[in-house]
């Protein structure tokens, strides 16, 4: 990985530190990722899927990375004992319900 991309990485990653218990999704570019560069933010679920799509919509929109279409859920937390692997956003917004 070359020092420009560490350093976004590095940015990324203190900028986007989570602060709550709430259901919450990291959602990240897959076209930065494969660049070398970690680009994505932590996220509430919000209650409905197309809240949730339009906040994924925002980050791939500021992305660095080249057509950034594609994205996936890295990571989450809050959601108690639900299962939360290859989460997309319908069941993430379905399950953080019964977690608020």
């Amino acid at each position: 990985m070359n020092q420009l991309a560490q350093e976004y990485n590095n940015a990324q990653i203190s900028n986007n530190i989570p602060e709550n218990d709430c259901p919450r999704v990291w959602i990240g570019c897959l076209s930065a990722y494969n660049q070398g560069i970690l680009h994505g933010e932590w996220v509430d679920v919000p209650e409905t899927e197309e809240e949730l799509i339009k906040l994924k919509d925002e980050i791939l929109k500021t992305s660095p990375g080249e057509n950034p279409e594609e994205w996936e859920i890295f990571d989450s937390e809050g959601f108690g004992p639900f299962d939360t692997y290859y989460l997309d956003l319908e069941t993430a917004v379905l399950k953080a319900k019964f977690q608020i």
